[in-house]
């Protein structure tokens, strides 16, 4: 943790990075209570044009301190980079200095000049980490991306399902494939945000990511297992119960991790890891128990032909779910991005809920 005399130096490739690393900086300063109009007298700039390196104080420099640097910058050689922003002593000509010369008036001035600013440089926050994202809103890279994928599960879904067989049973198999549609994009997504959300804590990319899997993967493991005896007798109450147990368990997650994950941050990595896996570990045993259903429910229904669309409708949809993940992360955030993803569980519970099916509510046990 930054302590208040500490400082914080990056070296950024060019004017654009510049921008959206003050802004972004700015952002914190303000999270943390401090006020816009003394923002700006934490920053020292050297060469904004080209290659610019940042100097962030936590404690804002004084003017004895402003002072000195100037004092020390003319014995040094003429070659080296000019400070081009220093606090009380700033030239007002210059972009940066213009721009941080706004922060001192008002908030409207400053988020006016960003979103008129040629390039993307609004702050930068855990739920969306995007620095280097140029371009405002999505880059077109992920939208052909995202085209191609939905054309791709149109044909998954809906091509099959023009099939004279197929025709004959859409009353029965239409609930199913909902339902498959839902847990497959929707699984993608959670799994996505929890990823981000756990680097945040454990630091690493590559251990965040085994926790995650070992815990997701271990805990379905468990629930297709052992969630088969839940209502044995009643899919479709199960199914309702584990998707809406779905929705309040993650709604419930959300808000107590980082609660409990800060006060474990003093830990050792190896502590934190194991913490995080088993607080993933229930959910993933939740995650696990839809999908095994579903395809009991084709049996039950003596659709066992159509299983092997339906894993790869659940397929598919992973994918889709995962890009969509990034997405909705791009645009709102990560956060924002969790809960569609337990919004399609909802749909899943709501389906159910609303929709008669006496098949799904037949005594018989599938051995």
């Amino acid at each position: 943790m930054l302590t208040p005399e500490g400082s914080l130096i990056f070296a950024v490739h060019n004017k654009w990075e510049l921008m959206r690393l003050i802004v972004t900086a700015i952002s914190a300063f303000e999270g943390i209570g401090i006020d816009s109009k003394d923002v700006q007298n934490h920053f020292a700039i050297l060469k904004a044009d080209y290659a610019p390196t940042v100097v962030i104080k936590k404690k804002a420099f004084t003017k004895d301190e402003i002072t000195h640097w100037q004092n020390v910058m003319k014995t040094m050689p003429t070659d080296l980079p000019p400070i081009t922003y220093l606090p009380y002593s700033r030239d007002k000509i210059g972009q940066i200095n213009q721009f941080l010369t706004k922060t001192s008036q008002n908030k409207e001035a400053v988020q006016k000049y960003i979103e008129q600013y040629e390039f993307d440089i609004s702050p930068c926050k855990d739920d969306s980490p995007y620095f280097y994202k140029i371009k405002k809103g999505v880059p077109d890279d992920y939208l052909w991306l995202l085209s191609g994928i939905i054309a791709f599960n149109f044909i998954i879904v809906v091509l099959p399902s023009r099939l004279k067989n197929v025709k004959k049973d859409r009353r029965t198999i239409t609930l199913p494939l909902t339902i498959f549609i839902c847990i497959g994009a929707g699984f993608m997504i959670l799994e996505v945000s929890l990823f981000q959300k756990l680097i945040l804590y454990l630091g690493s990319p590559t251990v965040s990511l085994s926790i995650l899997l070992s815990s997701l993967l271990i805990g379905m493991g468990i629930g297709s297992f052992w969630g088969r005896k839940i209502f044995e007798d009643n899919l479709k109450k199960r199914l309702q119960i584990v998707s809406i147990l779905i929705v309040i368990t993650g709604i419930i997650f959300f808000i107590l991790y980082p609660y409990i994950l800060t006060e474990l941050l003093v830990y050792s990595l190896t502590f934190r890891s194991l913490a995080c896996f088993l607080m993933i570990l229930p959910f993933g045993f939740l995650l696990g128990i839809p999908f095994p259903s579903c395809i009991q429910m084709l049996k039950q229904q003596n659709m066992e032909r159509y299983i092997p669309w339906m894993y790869g409708i659940n397929g598919a949809m992973s994918v889709l779910g995962s890009v969509l993940s990034v997405i909705l992360s791009m645009i709102f955030g990560f956060t924002p991005a969790f809960f569609a993803g337990l919004f399609l569980y909802l749909v899943v519970f709501i389906l159910l809920h609303s929709i008669s099916f006496p098949i799904i509510k037949s005594k018989s046990k599938i051995k």
